[in-house]
């Protein structure tokens, strides 16, 4: 609160006594004033006061605006037109060239011509420059020249500004003739309002790289990887592709500050900042897919940075692909098949329209499943990027609606993009469904009645989905009965963080791998840890409630192993399917220290960027000896895309990818066979992966990998019951 205010108001209650407040005189007499004297010396004070007053607002009423009036602004605006009449030349890639200056002159002729048929941008309009030159996107329009316009007006003025552009970009839009001059056609404006990051005061803005991606390469952001970015940059790099081919950017690492305000990058569904182009913004270590592809053949990527912390910056490999390419729609028919949104996993193109007819045996249904859906942004009213079935629209991120059956054997899927922001897009399974039998599938939750429902991860909730409750059957796991609430890069865990952590130790050897308690009976940790000599039973130890090596305590418990299941394909090679069981010997008796974590169904959905926890008391530098006290360290799971390009495709569909791609948090030697663990919404705790391999420990862009737990779900329950 202000000071001023801060005490109570004076309130009169009652008519005031001038003796009350004054001294009285000796004699009144003495200070009596003439009647009505001092009241009109009072009323003329005010009135000379009320006068100053309102001569002071006025003034500064009058100066304020006349000030605002007086301010002088610049605001730039990026857009493209389309030019028919004319085909793209080689030449006009170059704009040092005498064809692309010509041209350009053209194009600024053009663009005053249209700006002067409207009164604001005639009177504010400066000047413009072309940028680029590329192929046309249609027939229609040969080729499309890339702008920058200048305009210089009053503050007050930019509100009217801003309505005249869109009016503008919504006539062009509309594909109608606007004018011709000097035998060039313009039609198809886009435009939008210039990043006002990019005119930061100091900011450098280097001269835009032009890469020609017929051939594989790769973009690295200034100084990677031997040095950060530097500060206070704008670079642009103009990516163009073959005509009938896309452009497309696959990041092998992007680690930025993560505040988009300081540093970020952009990619453009054309070769200038057009803000209705932008397909993405990052920065910071960011989460999902991390492929684009472009509509057309050319592309733009934009660095900027700020002054302040400097971070490694990126590496982006570029190709091109056939324009036809993706897989965009047709006739599925079968009993069952697959379709996805075009280039998935990589993020859908702008522009895309696609349309799939499926089609089932006569006397069946079709039932069509999404796996994976994320199309346009959570919240909109489907009107930019939708699918369609059978004319419902959906957009966002669908879960619990991810199933649609039809009332036939055909139904109709079809899929839309926009030319603006893109996201990851979907994967869709379908089947013949009978509708005399229950909808059930392996992508579906099944309950123990046979029903199957399509609730995303469903299991241990605590919602109960089946009718018969089952989804909630056997949840004792991953929170146990009493909250007491050295990995690379991690801190030491409190005592009885993870109960469901093992030691195991091998005789002679001590502590040698994790484990994770999957019932009173049952351990779950790495097939490559009870390999060759490490396969005989009789010498593991399985300590349970451990929570620093050499020191039991009251909850500390040692269990020998009964027997050791190793899954049928575990390949040592690849050490695909690295995943066993151990069976113990008395069973355990369950408390705070020693608790089940939870198991995940076949269908649980871990996504790519989700947080997760690695446990266990490995070494914490490579080749460098195990730790005393059990470790944490929260990483993130990484899109598997990413992650193939980084191993250099060693991953299967077997394994899940996790860490930290900046370096210094990883998994290590004596982590193998621990969890990689997620907590769900409602605090349960599911072990998503079983601790594997990794190409040293705690590298930069060398992610852990991990036995994808999902995959052996059935098999679990298969040996273990559980």
């Amino acid at each position: 609160m202000d000071p001023l205010y801060s005490g109570q108001k004076f309130s009169p209650t009652r008519d005031l006594d001038v003796g009350e407040l004054f001294l009285q005189a000796s004699d009144s007499r003495d200070v009596e004033k003439k009647p009505g004297r001092r009241r009109r010396l009072w009323a003329g004070l005010g009135l000379l006061v009320a006068a100053g007053a309102l001569a002071l607002l006025t003034g500064l009423l009058v100066w304020h605006f006349h000030l605002r009036q007086d301010v002088r602004v610049t605001k730039l605006y990026v857009g493209s037109v389309g030019i028919g009449g004319r085909s793209f030349r080689a030449d006009l890639e170059e704009p040092a060239s005498d064809g692309f200056s010509s041209l350009a002159q053209k194009v600024r002729a053009q663009l005053q011509q249209i700006y002067s048929q409207n009164s604001v941008l005639a009177k504010f309009y400066k000047d413009s420059t072309v940028q680029a030159f590329s192929e046309g996107d249609s027939q229609l329009d040969g080729m499309v020249a890339y702008y920058e316009s200048e305009f210089e007006l009053p503050v007050v003025q930019l509100s009217s500004l801003d309505k005249a552009m869109a009016a503008l970009e919504a006539t062009g839009s509309q594909r109608g003739r606007l004018l011709r001059t000097n035998a060039a056609l313009i039609r198809g404006v886009s435009l939008g309002a210039l990043d006002p990051r990019l005119t930061r005061t100091n900011m450098s803005e280097k001269a835009p790289i032009s890469v020609h991606v017929r051939k594989n390469g790769h973009i690295d952001s200034p100084g990677f990887p031997d040095a950060p970015y530097g500060p206070n940059t704008a670079q642009k790099w103009q990516l163009r592709a073959d005509p009938g081919h896309r452009v497309r950017l696959d990041f092998h690492t992007l680690i930025l500050e993560d505040d988009c305000e300081q540093d970020f990058i952009q990619i453009y569904d054309s070769l200038a900042p057009i803000r209705p182009r932008l397909l993405t913004e990052q920065c910071g270590y960011p989460r999902g897919s991390l492929s684009f592809v472009s509509s057309g053949n050319v592309m733009l990527l934009l660095l900027v940075t700020s002054q302040d912390k400097n971070f490694p910056g990126f590496r982006v490999l570029y190709s091109q692909v056939p324009a036809a390419g993706g897989d965009c729609g047709g006739t599925l028919s079968g009993e069952r098949g697959s379709f996805s949104s075009p280039f998935f996993p990589a993020n859908y193109p702008p522009r895309a329209d696609c349309s799939w007819t499926v089609q089932v045996p006569e006397g069946r249904f079709v039932k069509v499943q999404f796996q994976t859906f994320s199309v346009g942004k959570d919240g909109s009213p489907c009107l930019h990027d939708y699918v369609t079935i059978d004319e419902e629209r959906l957009c966002g991120s669908q879960s619990e609606s991810s199933v649609f059956i039809s009332q036939s054997n055909k139904m109709r899927v079809s899929f839309r993009s926009d030319r603006g922001l893109v996201y990851p897009g979907f994967s869709a399974q379908y089947q013949a469904y009978d509708p005399l039998q229950l909808p059930c599938s392996d992508f579906t939750f099944h309950c123990r009645s046979g029903r199957c429902i399509s609730k995303l991860n469903p299991e241990c909730d605590d919602t109960p989905d089946c009718e018969d409750g089952s989804d909630e059957d056997d949840c004792d796991c991953g929170r146990p009965p009493y909250h007491s609430l050295r990995i690379v890069g991690g801190q030491a865990s409190r005592e009885g963080e993870w109960p469901w952590q093992v030691s195991l130790h091998f005789r002679g050897k001590g502590h040698t791998c994790g484990a994770s308690v999957l019932s009173r009976r049952w351990l779950l940790t790495a097939a490559h840890c009870v390999q060759d000599e490490y396969a005989t039973v009789d010498r593991w130890e399985a300590w349970l409630g451990l929570h620093a090596q050499g020191q039991s305590n009251q909850w500390t418990v040692q269990r020998k192993v009964k027997r050791i299941v190793v899954h049928p394909h575990y390949n040592r090679v690849s050490l695909d399917s690295d995943i066993a069981l151990m069976e113990l010997e008395p069973d355990l008796v369950l408390n705070q220290n020693i608790w089940p974590v939870c198991l995940p169904s076949a269908t649980h959905h871990f996504p790519a960027g989700q947080e997760a926890w690695i446990t266990g008391w490995g070494a914490t530098v490579e080749g460098g000896a195990g730790t005393s006290v059990l470790q944490k360290a929260r990483v993130r799971i990484i899109n598997s895309t990413v992650c193939r390009t980084l191993l250099r495709d060693l991953l299967s569909d077997r394994m899940l990818c996790a860490g930290v791609l900046g370096g210094g948090v990883d998994a290590c030697q004596g982590d193998s066979g621990g969890p990689l663990a997620v907590t769900d919404p409602s605090g349960r705790v599911f072990v998503a992966g079983v601790v594997s391999w990794g190409e040293g420990c705690g590298l930069r862009n060398k992610p852990g990998v991990y036995t994808r737990v999902t995959r052996f779900r059935r098999w679990i329950r298969d040996r273990t019951g559980v």
